[in-house]
């Protein structure tokens, strides 16, 4: 109903639409919308799975908070313009939950600020990580120079061979053969030391990326694409989360990104006297980085 009414031609006077005693219920431009949609003469606005992915970005993370069901999202045209909105599915489940993407989206950034842990926890798990980094990089080292006196050793063994061959100790086929053996594992030997030595730098670099995205969480979720957002959400809270239009409830959260925000809160919970004990609950040297 858009608050008019159709009065039928009569007689004389020609078919003319004029305005009802009641408010609109929808604006003009989506009846009239509809109308050429029903008509024929319009085709309906399908949405992209890149334009799906870009505007809800937590499409299959949020639960209805009435019914559980996992919520979808579509845009509503009114009042001179167009509006996102996450909701459920009332056709299939007879539920009329919904709110604007928009409030949920910026609810998210909120929420995720007191994942953010504090500043001596961060110092206290980068120290962690070097440690766990430093233990690695002896390894590597050791490992390293076994390899090099592993590839030493297969260079003599390829020169004996040549020196066998020249002397008619073997064919060349058997020559072939052998030095084949030699080189390929030569080369085997030569990229596992190759990934070795790439280790430090990308370890370091893994340290400041991963403890500058916990100091700054919110920061990074507004400033990061759609796909970014949704694996960057998922990966925190595993499990589905519930928005009821005003904040959000998970029932649970990453161990480790839980652990640390433990430990955060009981340090400005707790004295300066006591904190050295909970520092002791930081990950330990046996937790490796590919776990986070």
């Amino acid at each position: 109903y858009i608050g008019k009414i159709l009065l039928k031609a009569y007689k004389d006077e020609p078919e003319v639409l004029v305005n009802g005693v009641h408010h609109s219920i929808i604006p003009e431009e989506t009846f009239f919308g509809v109308q050429q949609i029903l008509k024929g003469k319009r085709k309906p606005n399908k949405l992209t799975k890149e334009h799906i992915q870009h505007t809800f970005h937590l499409r299959g993370l949020l639960t209805c908070p009435s019914c559980g069901k996992l919520l979808t999202g579509g845009i509503s045209k009114g009042n001179g313009g167009s509006y996102s909105y996450y909701h459920c599915q009332v056709a299939k489940y007879k539920c009329k939950v919904s709110f604007r993407a928009e409030k949920a989206h910026l609810s998210m950034a909120e929420h995720l600020k007191q994942f953010q842990p504090d500043e001596n926890v961060i110092t206290a798990f980068r120290a962690v990580l070097e440690d766990i980094f430093n233990t690695k990089d002896n390894n590597s080292n050791n490992q390293k120079n076994e390899i090099e006196n592993a590839i030493k050793a297969i260079d003599q063994q390829i020169i004996k061979v040549e020196d066998d061959y020249l002397n008619s100790s073997f064919s060349a086929s058997q020559y072939s053969q052998l030095n084949k053996k030699l080189e390929d594992k030569k080369n085997d030997l030569v990229m596992q030391h190759i990934a070795l030595s790439k280790l430090p730098a990308d370890f370091n670099n893994y340290i400041k990326y991963s403890t500058s995205l916990m100091e700054n969480l919110s920061e990074y979720y507004n400033n990061a694409l759609p796909h970014v957002q949704s694996k960057l959400v998922g990966l925190i809270f595993p499990e589905k989360i519930i928005f009821t239009g005003s904040e959000y409830k998970t029932t649970k959260t990453n161990e480790v990104f839980n652990l640390i925000c433990s430990i955060s809160r009981a340090l400005k919970e707790k004295s300066p006297a006591k904190n050295a004990r909970l520092y002791s609950l930081a990950p330990t040297a046996g937790l490796e980085p590919a776990t986070l």
